[in-house]
């Protein structure tokens, strides 16, 4: 696949210094070369990306992953997540998206899915190349609660919120009065083999999922270089009953807190809520102004809860697409309320 100005290869470890720079030229913002060594080469991902050169420099980058999905009916399959998509500004030509689009349809297959978060880039890539194969386009709001009202108006420049009363000490409050929930609240730094039979204990009622054992959740949480996610995990009579992971991004002062992963049995309330207690109560200690999850269908079960956490629903942040060359042989695939998904299960927090 190449033509005399633009040729490809599959990623290589070195390639990660240049494509760090690629990342600056084209997000404008800082690259880590360490970072994509983690994501593309710590786990068996081979020929899952490629680079695209003109001349000796690095001038695009599609890069995918293979996880583990479980999936309704079907036990658990391979699909294939778009995680990076950039090309140099003047090197977008029909041959470049040509290259990607080869990869992209090999990379896939004849019986696999490809999904995704959509940009601009990945979203015309994937709508160009699979557009009557795509399932489902959802666009999937959030819902936050405020941890520091005075932030949170400063970052919103004015606009109105829900409830201006909303405090600290409002918080804090509510989290004495979730404190005795019958649970042992941990936090922890690593995932043992208890998190494979919470697993299993849980999977069969999710129809689409990535595969959350200790070995993805040891892979995305613990090995991720850069990045900080503060892990509380629920027992009851010393066994594991759930989990939930934060982190804190900040972007000029402002702090933003995320719920970017959680897994417990469908429709335990008092347990949804000591998780999402511990966790508000350590995103305070860590001067968070706000708390989000990404909405997700099993977030429906403990509406009630986050409205007694102040939570509301604020419009959608992402694009999430998945298309599928198999026909109609999966019309689960339609219905966004057939998916779990958080955060974590993408790259970008």
């Amino acid at each position: 696949m190449s033509n005399e100005t633009i040729r490809t290869k599959y990623l290589e470890e070195d390639d990660c210094e240049p494509l760090s720079d690629l990342f600056t030229r084209v997000w404008g913002k800082e690259g880590d070369s360490e970072y994509f060594r983690w994501k593309y080469f710590s786990r068996e991902n081979q020929e899952s990306s490629i680079v695209l050169h003109s001349g000796d420099e690095m001038v695009g980058f599609c890069g995918t992953l293979s996880f583990r999905n479980a999936f309704t009916g079907e036990g658990v399959r391979r699909c294939i997540q778009l995680v990076d998509l950039m090309i140099d500004e003047g090197q977008r030509s029909r041959f470049a998206w040509r290259a990607i689009g080869g990869f992209l349809l090999d990379r896939v297959g004849r019986d696999s899915m490809i999904y995704g978060i959509g940009n601009r880039y990945s979203y015309q890539a994937v709508t160009r190349l699979f557009d009557r194969q795509i399932r489902l386009r959802a666009e999937i709001p959030t819902v936050t609660t405020i941890l520091n009202a005075a932030a949170y108006m400063k970052a919103q420049k004015g606009v109105k919120l829900p409830a201006l009363k909303i405090s600290q000490n409002l918080h804090r409050l509510r989290l004495r009065l979730a404190q005795n929930s019958g649970y042992d609240l941990v936090k922890v730094q690593e995932f043992s083999e208890e998190y494979d039979g919470l697993w299993e204990r849980v999977k069969e009622r999710l129809k689409w999922a990535v595969v959350r054992d200790s070995s993805f959740l040891t892979w995305r949480y613990e090995q991720c270089p850069g990045k900080r996610y503060t892990i509380f995990e629920a027992r009851r009579n010393g066994n594991l009953q759930g989990y939930m992971i934060s982190a804190i991004n900040s972007d000029e002062g402002y702090r933003r807190g995320f719920i970017v992963d959680w897994l417990l049995p469908r429709g335990q309330d008092a347990l949804f809520s000591a998780l999402l207690a511990a966790t508000l109560n350590n995103l305070l200690d860590e001067r968070a102004d706000t708390g989000t999850f990404w909405w997700c269908p099993a977030l429906d079960d403990y509406r009630n809860v986050l409205r007694s956490y102040f939570f509301f629903k604020r419009p959608a942040a992402k694009l999430f697409l998945i298309a599928s060359r198999s026909g109609d042989r999966y019309p689960e695939l339609a219905d966004f309320a057939n998916y779990f998904i958080a955060f974590g299960d993408f790259d970008f927090i």
